[in-house]
C-alpha cells in the first residue's frame, strides 16, 4: 500500500525483458508485523478459497453431481442450489468486508486514499453485522432441513 512505484518490484534486463518479483511472501511478512490479526484472517480466507473454489478437487464435484438409484451423473453446468448460492455470496461479502476493514485500518498509518473513518467504519461494521445475522439464519435453516 505504501510503495506506488511498481518498478521497484521489477528488474529490467539487458535483453529487453522484464523480470517481476513475486512479492507475496514479502507482503505477508510485512502484514504480520503491521497486524497479526489481519494476516491470520487473510491466511484463513486464502486456505478456504483454495480448498473449496480455486483448485480442482473432489469437494466442488459434489455440487455438480447427483446420485439417484445408484447412477452417478456429473452436470457440466452448476446445479442451482439457492441456499448454496446465498452461502457463497455471504462468504464473498465476508472476504470483501475483511479487506475493507484491513485497508481502512492500514490507511491510517500509510495514507493512500481519502477516507472519513468516523463515517465509513461504523457504516461498514453495521452492514457487516446485518449480513452476519442473515448468514446465521440461513445456517439454522439449512441445519433444520438436514435434520428433518
Amino acid at each position: 500500500m505504501y510503495e506506488r512505484n511498481e518498478d521497484v518490484f521489477r528488474e529490467f534486463l539487458d535483453d529487453g525483458t522484464v523480470h517481476s518479483y513475486k512479492i507475496t511472501k514479502t507482503v505477508g511478512t510485512w502484514l504480520e508485523k503491521e497486524s497479526e490479526q489481519f494476516a491470520k484472517s487473510i491466511h484463513i480466507m486464502k486456505n478456504s478459497i483454495n480448498a473449496f473454489a480455486t483448485h480442482g478437487n473432489i469437494l466442488p464435484t459434489s455440487f455438480n453431481s447427483t446420485l439417484d438409484n445408484g447412477i452417478f451423473t456429473f452436470h457440466f453446468f452448476d446445479i442451482e442450489q439457492p441456499d448454496i448460492t446465498k452461502q457463497r455470496l455471504w462468504w464473498i461479502s465476508d472476504i470483501c468486508f475483511g479487506f475493507l476493514d484491513m485497508s481502512s485500518m492500514l490507511n491510517l498509518k500509510y495514507p493512500c486514499f481519502t477516507l472519513k473513518e468516523e463515517e465509513f467504519l461504523p457504516f461498514m461494521h453495521e452492514n457487516h453485522a446485518k449480513i452476519n445475522e442473515q448468514k446465521e439464519i440461513l445456517t439454522k435453516v439449512m441445519q433444520l432441513r438436514n435434520n428433518s
